[in-house]
């Protein structure tokens, strides 16, 4: 594995536990249904990484992190004039 693939893991553990990546997802008024299936998981799962049960491995982590990123995106530059509610800052 790549360092730049720890930091992305790294990344989107710490975005877990405070809390951003479900404010990112809420933000956008996406369901834990639509984050599981671009990211190649239940959405039980992607449930229990939003509470702390259980921390995302390998490839589903990495896959998470590079979803919200993209999801992060889309809240900081909305598309075709949308406004989305976000305070702002890094996953």
């Amino acid at each position: 594995m790549r360092d730049s693939e720890l930091a992305m893991i790294a990344e989107v553990r710490q975005a877990i536990l405070s809390g951003r990546a479900r404010e990112i997802r809420e933000s956008l008024r996406m369901s834990v249904a639509d984050v599981a299936s671009t990211v190649g998981v239940s959405g039980n799962t992607v449930r229990r990484w939003e509470l702390g049960e259980v921390s995302p491995r390998g490839e589903h982590a990495l896959n998470y992190a590079k979803a919200l990123r993209a999801l992060e995106k889309v809240t900081r530059h909305p598309v075709h004039g949308a406004t989305v509610a976000s305070e702002g800052g890094a996953m």
